[in-house]
């Protein structure tokens, strides 16, 4: 029967219900709507599209790096029937984002795939891991070298010399001649020219002594203040490699196919800069490809003009 007093009981037993509800869904977790998705989350009218539910699942889910799988029972929650379609693309877009983020650590030279697989084990991914083949296949050289990691990783190569993918080679025409054992991507460091640091005039004199089938032993650039250097590799051998034919020095001339730069890269450690002229490949070279610079009587510097002798005598 109603009456106004069972009228006032069902109400207060009502206002019980949703207060207990209120209270249980402070302590339910992520799987509860109203405590930690909010407003967003779908509701059991609510329909949404595959475009919406994406939208909103990536609002929910965040793609990060580091972010780690997420419960089915959540993902029903936010997207619905379309959950496993939203849980595919967040996973594709993380899997990118994760082969992205290996890719930068190795910024200027192609990696091995075990420095890949070393790299990618590191970072504790249970779940969604990078393919070491996928890496390999997506590198590209950065064109950002100012990093801290990539010029560390260039000093140690530059001072053992051990630089891989290259060797020298007899030729019966040039005498030494350097070849390819790997592909190199177009914007490659390929190796640096090696020898001993000299100051212009110190070379220009060494040039005036030297026959002119030698003078692509001495590397002159402009260092970033301007100054004329040197770089001397026909004095053999290298003060810092005495038993080693460094690869840079034997590289040989073509101006038409020429399929390598010269790029001044500035480094410092333990206080003191070094002016190292690194090789940069100019388009992608294959396997078994000769390597060749543009040197001889003018060469050019790394400002992007050229200079010569008579620039040298100013």
């Amino acid at each position: 029967m109603k009456t106004p007093g069972n009228a006032c009981m069902v109400s207060k037993l009502i206002s019980k219900v949703a207060m207990s509800s209120e209270s249980d869904c402070e302590t339910a977790g992520p799987s509860c709507a109203s405590t930690s998705y909010g407003t967003g989350a779908l509701s059991s009218g609510q329909k949404l599209d595959q475009a919406q539910a994406l939208n909103l699942f990536y609002q929910h889910f965040p793609v990060t790096v580091d972010g780690q799988s997420i419960k089915k029972k959540d993902r029903l929650l936010i997207a619905g029937k379309h959950e496993r379609f939203c849980y595919d693309k967040w996973r594709s877009q993380q899997g990118k984002m994760r082969r992205d983020y290996v890719i930068a650590h190795f910024p200027r030279r192609e990696p091995t795939a075990r420095r890949v697989e070393i790299y990618i084990e590191r970072q504790n991914w249970e779940k969604n891991k990078v393919k070491v083949e996928d890496v390999l296949r997506y590198w590209r050289p950065s064109s950002n070298a100012d990093t801290t990691r990539y010029n560390k990783a260039i000093m140690k190569l530059v001072k053992s010399q051990k630089w891989k993918g290259l060797y020298i080679a007899s030729d019966p025409v040039k005498g030494r001649k350097v070849m390819t054992t790997r592909t190199f991507a177009k914007g490659e460091v390929i190796c640096d020219y090696h020898g001993l640091p000299i100051s212009g005039k110190q070379g220009k004199k060494l040039l005036a002594a030297t026959d002119e089938d030698e003078m692509g032993y001495l590397y002159f650039y402009k260092d970033v203040s301007g100054k004329t250097c040197c770089i001397d590799a026909k004095t053999v051998p290298c003060p810092c490699h005495p038993e080693m034919d460094t690869i840079g020095r034997r590289i040989n001339h073509s101006r038409k196919r020429r399929n390598i730069k010269g790029q001044l890269q500035q480094f410092e450690e333990d206080g003191e800069v070094w002016n190292v002229i690194l090789f940069i490949a100019k388009r992608d070279i294959p396997v078994q490809e000769e390597l060749l610079f543009d040197y001889g009587v003018s060469r050019k510097y790394f400002g992007g003009e050229r200079e010569d002798l008579e620039r040298l005598d100013s």
